[in-house]
């Protein structure tokens, strides 16, 4: 049983209303437009739901060759023998493996849902016309959840890169803390995780870029963060394989303090250490630090 207080954590998404609203226009459409069961169209544009207009776009691409590949199957299929249990089984097996081949996996499952349609769920039609109206609803379904993630309420990047940037300063000030105050591991494995998001998110906004053809300085500058928070990570991986011997200097003592990260006096070398590969990377990565900075403010101050 779900636990009440736990299920307060969830909110009602942007994502869940489009999908609503994808499957109530699918339903108008079917009935009043199609004049048919809207069943196929309801479920392809639930499948085509993604978080961006760009992701809706490449899974709609493949949502369409899985849609023929199914319904060219499925007709050969049930020409044969319409409903049988082996030909069925035997399709199944042929769509997985054949798109698995081809590299295009994310149209397995409406594939199948396309030539199961036409196999098992014949209804009085040919199995030629079935097979084109099923197709033509599947595919008008996959038209109403991209236009749907295109046109309400379409998909933040900036705010998105934003939060996921604010997720990795926190995790850098939070592993600091443990190199230089506790000599404690960093946790480098969730501040890899962490940056692989960000730079994959990064991708998909570049390509939502390409496509609008505009914002070409907003991407500069995250592409620049991206490059500094991989040259944090790089500094902070060499720091913390020394942190038992770890010493820095005064300035860079200072300017971690302003970030509430407090060494031990004793690990603060007041001598020459310009030289150390302790410094080196120090300065570096608080140099990067202060970079990202700059950059973030100047992101989130850019109207979009």
């Amino acid at each position: 049983m779900m636990n009440y207080k736990s299920s307060k954590s969830y909110r009602l998404g942007m994502r869940n209303l489009k999908t609503a609203v994808a499957v109530l226009i699918s339903l108008l459409i079917g009935k009043y437009i199609m004049e048919d069961d809207s069943f196929f169209i309801v479920v392809a544009a639930m499948l085509s739901m993604e978080n961006s207009v760009v992701n809706s776009l490449e899974v709609g691409k493949n949502r369409v060759i899985g849609t023929v590949l199914g319904a060219l199957l499925g007709m050969a299929f049930a020409y044969w023998s319409p409903g049988s249990l082996v030909l069925t089984s035997l399709g199944i097996i042929l769509l997985i493996y054949f798109l698995n081949v081809m590299k295009w996996n994310k149209s397995i499952i409406i594939a199948s849902f396309v030539f199961l349609g036409i196999m098992l769920n014949m209804s009085g039609e040919t199995v030629y016309w079935y097979a084109i109206n099923r197709t033509i609803d599947t595919l008008i379904g996959l038209g109403v959840g991209i236009a749907v993630n295109f046109l309400i309420f379409p998909y933040s990047f900036e705010k998105t890169l934003n939060n996921k940037a604010k997720v990795l300063n926190e995790l850098i000030k939070e592993n600091l803390d443990k190199v230089f105050c506790h000599q404690e591991p960093a946790d480098m494995e969730a501040l890899k995780e962490a940056l692989d998001s960000y730079e994959t998110e990064l991708a998909d906004y570049r390509v939502e870029i390409g496509m609008k053809k505009r914002h070409a300085q907003d991407l500069q500058r995250r592409t620049e963060i991206m490059e500094d928070f991989d040259a944090i990570y790089t500094h902070l991986k060499v720091l913390d394989s020394i942190a038992n011997t770890l010493v820095v200097d005064p300035e860079s003592a200072e300017k971690l303090a302003k970030m509430d990260v407090d060494m031990e006096k004793e690990r603060i070398q007041k001598s020459d250490t310009s030289q150390s590969v302790y410094t080196y990377h120090t300065t570096q990565l608080l140099k990067k630090i202060d970079e990202i900075e700059g950059l973030d403010a100047e992101c989130k101050n850019t109207k979009m």
